[in-house]
Formats: C-alpha cells, sequence, structure tokens
C-alpha cells in the first residue's frame, strides 16, 4: 500500500523526545481523537499511512515509534538510526514485531494489554448473542421481505442462561470481562490456560479444563489467546469436531489461529451450528480482506465482521492515553512493558 504522504507535525519543543505514528489512520481514521496527552509529553509527527518502503525513512532523527500492527521487519529494524529508543505498539498483539531483533538492538517494546478489554468483550458477547438468536439468519431473511414469517422456525433460537462458555486462553484481561458478562447472563463458563493447573478456579469463577474437553462440553467456544507458534492453525479440523452440533465458534483474537479450511467444512456439513469471525488470516495491518474465493462467502451460518471489535470511539482514546502513561513510564525507567 502507498502512503498519502500526509505528514502533521505539532509544536515542537527542544526539551521534549521526538516521537514518529507511522499510521494514523489505523486509530484517528475519523479524526475525533484527542492527542493532548501524548503532545504534552513529546514533539510529534505524524503519518497518516506509510509504506514498508517508507518506514526507515521516517524513522530518522526520532526516539520513539508509534505503531498500530504495522509489521517492521527484521532486516529494516537492524538499519535503525541509535536514536531510535522505543517502540510502542498501539495494541495488544505484538507478534508484527520481532522482539529478538529489538532486544540486539537495545530497542523498548510498550503495548497495550488493557486498553480494548471493554469493547472487545462487548464485541464477543455481542456475537455470541447475536448467535443465540441466529440474527444474522434473520437479518437476511428480512431484506428478501420475508418479514412476514415471523415464526422462521427453521432457525436455532435458545436462551443462553444455562449453556457452557468456552473460552481458549479465557484468564487474561478481555476472557476475564467476557466470563463475568457471560456468568450475569447465567451462564457456565470454563477456559484453557497456559499458567494455571486443570482443575484451577479463577477469582472471576472460571474452571481451568483440557482443550478437548472445552470443546466437547462449551455450547460456545470463543478464542482469547495470542498467534503464536503454537496457537497458529490451533483450532484445527479435530477440535472443531469434538463440538456438539448445536455449538458455536467465535473469534474475536487473529485469524489464523483458526484453521479456515477446517471451520468451513464443519460449517457446510452443518457440524457444529455456526460461527462469528471479527478476524480472518493474520490479523495484522490494515487487517486482509477476507479472500474472494474463500469458502466462508458460500455458507449461511457465519456471521463475518471486518475486525471491527477495538475500534469503538472510547477504545480508540484510551490507546492515545494509555500510551502516553506508557511513555511516561519509559521515560521514567528505561524499560517497556515488553521489553
Amino acid at each position: 500500500m502507498l502512503a498519502r504522504g500526509l505528514r502533521r507535525r505539532f509544536t515542537s519543543r527542544d526539551s521534549l523526545p521526538s516521537l514518529v505514528l507511522l499510521n494514523a489512520d489505523r486509530i484517528n481514521f475519523d479524526e475525533k481523537l484527542d492527542f493532548t496527552p501524548l503532545t504534552s509529553i513529546c514533539n510529534i509527527t505524524s503519518y497518516d499511512i506509510t509504506s514498508t518502503d517508507e518506514i526507515l525513512d521516517r524513522v530518522q532523527g526520532h526516539s520513539i515509534i508509534l505503531n498500530k500492527e504495522f509489521p517492521l521487519p527484521s532486516s529494516i529494524i537492524s538499519q535503525f538510526p541509535s536514536s531510535v529508543k522505543l517502540i510502542t505498539e498501539l495494541g495488544t498483539g505484538y507478534n508484527n514485531l520481532p522482539l529478538s531483533i529489538l532486544k540486539s538492538h537495545s530497542i523498548s517494546v510498550n503495548n497495550l494489554p488493557t486498553y480494548a478489554t471493554n469493547s472487545m468483550s462487548q464485541q464477543t458477547i455481542t456475537s455470541l448473542l447475536s448467535l443465540s438468536s441466529s440474527l444474522h439468519l434473520q437479518l437476511k431473511d428480512t431484506t428478501k421481505k420475508y418479514l412476514n414469517q415471523c415464526h422462521l422456525s427453521s432457525l436455532p433460537h435458545n436462551e443462553v442462561q444455562g449453556k457452557t462458555l468456552g473460552l481458549i486462553g479465557g484468564l487474561g484481561n478481555i476472557g476475564t470481562s467476557v466470563s463475568k458478562i457471560a456468568h450475569v447472563l447465567g451462564m457456565h463458563v470454563i477456559s484453557t490456560s497456559s499458567s494455571k493447573p486443570v482443575g484451577h478456579v479463577s477469582s472471576s469463577g472460571v474452571e481451568v479444563v483440557k482443550t478437548d474437553d472445552l470443546f466437547k462440553e462449551s455450547d460456545y467456544v470463543s478464542i482469547h489467546c495470542p498467534l503464536n507458534e503454537e496457537t497458529k492453525g490451533m483450532v484445527d479440523g479435530r477440535l472443531l469436531g469434538m463440538m456438539k452440533e448445536t455449538a458455536y465458534v467465535i473469534n474475536t483474537s487473529r485469524g489464523s489461529i483458526i484453521n479456515e479450511n477446517d471451520l468451513v467444512s464443519v460449517l457446510k456439513s452443518n457440524k457444529i451450528a455456526g460461527a462469528a469471525l471479527d478476524v480472518f488470516g493474520e490479523g495484522s495491518a490494515p487487517p486482509p480482506a477476507l479472500d474472494s474465493d474463500s469458502g466462508l462467502w458460500e455458507v449461511d451460518n457465519v456471521i463475518l465482521t471486518p475486525h471491527i471489535g477495538w475500534q469503538r470511539l472510547e477504545t480508540r482514546q484510551r490507546i492515545v492515553d494509555l500510551t502516553a502513561e506508557a511513555i511516561r513510564e519509559w521515560m521514567r525507567t528505561g524499560r517497556g512493558n515488553v521489553c
């Protein structure tokens, strides 16, 4: 993608560190954000969009780089000027950053693990409730002027009270928030965990179970783990095949945690009831569009949204506010919260 070349510079003061925001359009696409928390502590140069070829030129002379999910290649980082001391990833996941290379160049890294807790948990529950009432299918039939068929008896339509919600990696910030809402709705919540033993019950009342058992027992499976070598393609045909025919899978994390071909297969054969996906592919920035030849276009029992979970106005303003706090902490300690 070519950069539009639009650059903004805020008031410069020699005593403040210099900061460059590489892809402001990712967070401020509606130009409604207040950057005062950042302009009060840094001199800022902001670009709407930056191409990979433009990264090296645009970081020259800056000590801080702000970046939203844009991959920074190792080959380019190796050429960074010595002025670069901190990269802040304007999100939770940082699989777009080569940490080993950054560490070798003594560049600290921050992320924002709590910025989207509210919005992503709300996106998850919205997806769950929509699936439970076949809302997407009802809307589709309404657009076909089938509104008079108000009973729509062929569509699943169930209460969520008493149902089991299984969270993959659900003991983090977002998973915990989801579990609290689910408990209010009367759901039973279970989770996998990479750090807690099977049988452990969290402070929010979530029991840790084996991955296989979670897929077998859950009425809704929701993914909240990071994308890494261990989780890429983890949700495959074997696990999906363990689910109840009445169960649903929800992914608001990273697209490639699910094997898409396997998911299409179980959806087409009605081996599970449906899915809600807010991410596709690698989930990088800009998020990859769903391939035009993807089998997901051919199935009705799936809700597809274009990575919108984090894009609420309050969530994006929190990115700015928390970034300013993280930079202040880095100024004080010389360390990022990632490395």
